[in-house]
């Protein structure tokens, strides 16, 4: 019999089957035993169905059956489980269908439950596990909590491990397993795990019925396996047979199974990369057709419709660009904006899309539209990141939109925007994470003072979702999980409610613009927002808020300044005088140095790769020469106005008068820093001066983490670590890495402690390009824990010039108390003076250069930052920063 014969008559038989069902369960009496079995028959096979046809009746039916079949069962029925799961995967399937989340929520209820009844047989709970599994995973991709995708993994492991190699459920099982893996790779990177994922791939795929859906769905799994191995290695082997499994696996379902779409969408990207390669276009032309397939046969509210409108978008614009026809131009905008608009599908489908729709319109200058789909894209993002999420979750999600903020606020200016309007699209756009901690730990003594119970109810939710999310077995991780999820919403509903009371319309809402411009009234701030589309300066003062463009800065020039050196030789600094520092200082109306040592004080918040520069050492350094930012102003950084204005409200009392000092001179596997002994020793005396009392602590995390609680000021100094996940830079201790993470997790804020000396290379280094837009670092972990000031670095620093620099800045204290002014004042003094020694004669400066390249092997970093620099132009009076305000 023909393939499709067969098909015929398996159709024939369901329908036979369900309309036999449906007799015997009409007529059998409420209570017989019997009809419980034809009830979850019934809805097993109605499911059936629907994957073959797509009808959504059949799966509607098949719920309502199922649950029925439940309702049904007396609680001691013995296959109550077996009830349970298949209401379970009905559920799920139609999550996959609608993208109803609630949906997806009860699978997972319902698939523990049945998990928790007693089974007869391993086989029984092997199937729960695989379905518990898949829920988890369909889950993970709609919130990108790691929570799921690691049960999913341990879930489906489980299950594979309790199925003999000759059952013919095995594949299915591993096809599960491999599909979790997959998800972690695109977590890890790890070419490894991918190989392995296609390792299962082959064997299950080999191992199936030919000519079976189950091989089908196999194939073009394996396809996206291969896909995704040719987009990182460049095999165009892997390419091709990607697309061959792709239109096999297409071949094999009969019209309307309901994996058409997914499949069709599929096949579509992997033919739209091969054109990309060799312009064929034969390959286009099918690109186009199967993703016009996807689409046309899916549900309308198929939660993967939004992605597969942006693959078919995806090779109308590939085609565009090659022969400009307007038509496909219009073709892919219109595809883009209707998977941004497609409700039911991920939210990060549909910011990704938004992102793409921008940039299409911006290629075409068309800025009205391009500004009009960052925001709608903009409107998306607290569903991207629910208080409910962990951290590392968060930071992975941003990484993705990178950028959109500063293009945003530089399209926004183009189009003749006011500049506060650009400004409040870089402080909603930017240090999102770090924006959502601060929230929760708010000071609500207000109030505390007039809706006691609201603050209470606060606080408690936000006890919860401050939490640290740590390790342990999936049951208790997902325990805390649903906790945080409950607490998430209960916390949104709340914040609604405290708004509604007289006077707290603005609660945990976004600085207005008044707020913004009393910012400044210790000084003015000056936000950088460098673009692929233009760079400009907003300059916030009390009076004024205004942009200032700086059309020689762009990012073209300073990959081009990069590539031909250091972006921290005297050349560059020069050069970022005359393009950004001179005109920034000239609007402000610094245009020497300040009479009668009235230092004029700056806050810089640089954006994007101009996080990586020093503003403060910005200028013509030789001897007598003003045309410095150092000789004119003091400068501290933050990261957003809103974090600045956070800042300044910690109250800093802490529990005690004591002084944290690390001193780690030498670290198992980093070379020893000679000079760490004598900088803690000179540190620790003016500290008793300023009546602090040191306290050096074993210097294990655990023991410093616990003595955080405690201080005034914390001083480390020893090695710092920049890792490509911010998250996990951090500083070396004798037993491993305190990292950005936990200190995020700790909340001093009760106690707020003074000053965080980090006195290490790369503090305020952010790891990664994907992460410039968070300002995630060792510095601005400090400012979240609770630290008023911070001093740190912004790459390499010698071993002898921090003891030089930490000792002014203690004497500055010492000398002018506990004040704002005193940290960032002893930093600026230590800086010029270390900065006029090295310039003060050639003889002694040449001696410096000379020196540096013996300090080099001193320098307080794991890996050595910008390792082909010449040596003449590491400066190391250059690379300290103060956060703070």
């Amino acid at each position: 019999m023909s393939q499709q014969g067969a098909n015929r008559s398996f159709m024939d038989d369901l329908d036979s089957f369900i309309d036999m069902a449906r007799e015997v369960v009409e007529v059998a009496p409420a209570d017989d035993p019997d009809r419980i079995i034809w009830l979850h028959e019934l809805g097993n096979t109605l499911r059936r169905r629907f994957t073959v046809t797509g009808v959504l009746a059949d799966l509607e039916d098949a719920i309502k059956v199922g649950q029925e079949a439940i309702d049904t069962a007396p609680n001691d029925y013995i296959h109550r489980g077996a009830l349970l799961d298949s209401l379970g995967v009905h559920l799920a399937i139609r999550f996959a269908k609608t993208g109803s989340l609630p949906d997806l929520e009860l699978a997972i209820q319902v698939t523990r439950q049945a998990i928790d009844v007693v089974v007869d047989s391993d086989n029984d709970r092997a199937f729960q596990l695989t379905h518990l599994a898949n829920h988890l995973g369909e889950r993970y991709e709609r919130t990108g909590s790691s929570i799921d995708l690691e049960e999913a993994i341990e879930v489906a492991q489980s299950a594979v491990d309790m199925t003999p190699l000759d059952s013919s459920k095995r594949p299915g099982r591993l096809n599960t397993l491999a599909n979790q893996l997959h998800e972690r790779y695109g977590r890890t990177g790890i070419l490894e795990e991918l190989n392995k994922v296609i390792d299962i791939c082959r064997g299950i795929t080999k191992a199936a019925a030919e000519g079976s859906p189950d091989q089908a769905l196999f194939k073009s799994n394996l396809a996206g396996h291969l896909g995704d191995r040719y987009l990182r290695t460049g095999d165009t082997n892997d390419l091709d047979e990607a697309i061959q499994l792709a239109q096999e696996a297409l071949t094999t379902l009969p019209p309307g199974h309901a994996d058409i779409p997914s499949l069709s969408s599929n096949l579509s990207i992997w033919l739209a990369k091969r054109y990309i390669r060799n312009r064929e276009t034969t390959d286009v032309e099918e690109a186009i057709k199967m993703g016009h397939r996807s689409i046309a046969v899916a549900q309308p509210g198929n939660p993967s419709l939004a992605q597969y409108m942006s693959n078919l978008a995806d090779c109308y614009w590939n085609r565009h660009t090659l022969t400009n026809c307007t038509d496909d131009f219009d073709a892919a905008v219109n595809l883009y904006q209707s998977a941004l608009d497609h409700s039911n599908s991920n939210i990060q489908t549909r910011i990704a899309a938004g992102k793409l729709l921008f940039e299409t319109f911006a290629h075409a200058s068309q800025w009205q539209h391009a500004l009009v789909a960052s925001q709608t894209a903009f409107g998306l993002l607290p569903q991207l990141t629910p208080r409910s999420l962990g951290f590392v979750d968060k930071q992975r999600m941003l990484g993705r939109i990178v950028d959109l903020a500063c293009d945003t606020a530089a399209v926004a200016l183009h189009l003749g925007k006011e500049p506060f309007f650009a400004l409040s699209v870089l402080e909603k756009g930017r240090g999102i994470l770090a924006a959502a901690i601060e929230q929760i730990r708010v000071d609500v003594l207000d109030l505390e003072q007039s809706h006691p119970d609201l603050a209470g109810r606060f606080l408690e939710l936000s006890q919860v979702l401050d939490a640290p999310i740590q390790g342990g077995d999936s049951v208790s991780a997902q325990a805390v999980a649903n906790r945080r999820g409950e607490a998430s919403v209960e916390l949104e509903h709340l914040i609604d409610e405290i708004r509604k009371r007289p006077g707290f319309s603005d609660f945990l809402e976004s600085p207005s613009e008044d707020d913004i411009r009393a910012a400044a009234s210790l000084g003015p701030i000056v936000i950088i927002n460098l673009s692929k589309f233009r760079c400009d300066a907003i300059l916030v003062e009390q009076h004024q808020i205004r942009s200032l463009p700086l059309p020689d800065l762009t990012i073209d020039k300073m990959n081009e300044k990069e590539s031909q050196g250091s972006l921290t030789s005297p050349s560059i600094l020069k050069w970022l005088w005359d393009i950004a520092a001179d005109p920034i200082l000239q609007a402000l109306g610094i245009r020497g140095p300040p009479p009668d040592d009235d230092w004029p004080h700056i806050w810089w918040i640089p954006t994007g790769g101009l996080s990586r520069l020093p503003f403060h050492a910005f200028g013509h350094h030789f001897p007598g020469s003003t045309e410095t930012v150092l000789d004119r102003a003091i400068s501290s950084y933050s990261s957003s106005i809103q974090a600045l204005i956070n800042g300044r409200k910690l109250r800093s009392d802490s529990a005690k008068d004591e002084a944290l000092l690390v001193a780690m001179e030498d670290t198992a596997g980093q070379i020893k820093l000679p000079f760490v002994k004598e900088e803690v020793s000179a540190i620790a005396k003016l500290c008793k001066s300023m009546n602090l009392e040191s306290c050096v602590p074993d210097k294990h995390k655990q023991a410093v983490l616990e003595e955080l609680q405690n201080c005034k000021v914390f001083h480390f100094a020893g090695h710092g670590k920049t890792d490509g996940n911010p998250s996990q830079s951090g500083l070396l201790l004798t037993d491993g890495i305190l990292t950005v993470s936990e200190l995020m997790d700790i909340n001093l804020r009760k106690h707020a402690p003074f000053l965080a000396y980090l006195s290490a290379c790369g503090t305020g280094q952010i790891g990664g390009d994907a992460f410039f837009d968070e300002s995630i670092h060792l510095i601005s972990a400090c400012q979240l824990a609770g630290f008023r000031h911070v001093v740190g670095t912004l790459w390499e620093v010698s071993d002898k010039s921090c003891v030089e620099i930490s000792q002014t800045v203690y004497e500055s204290i010492r000398d002018g108390g506990f004040s704002d002014r005193s940290v960032c004042w002893g930093l600026h003094k230590a800086m010029r003076q270390l900065r006029d020694t090295w310039l003060s004669t050639p003889e002694q400066r040449l001696d410096r250069m000379a020196s540096s390249e013996r300090e080099e092997i001193w320098s307080r970093d794991i890996l050595s930052c910008d390792e082909g620099d010449e040596k003449m132009e590491k400066l190391f009076w250059v690379p300290f920063v103060h956060f703070g305000g």
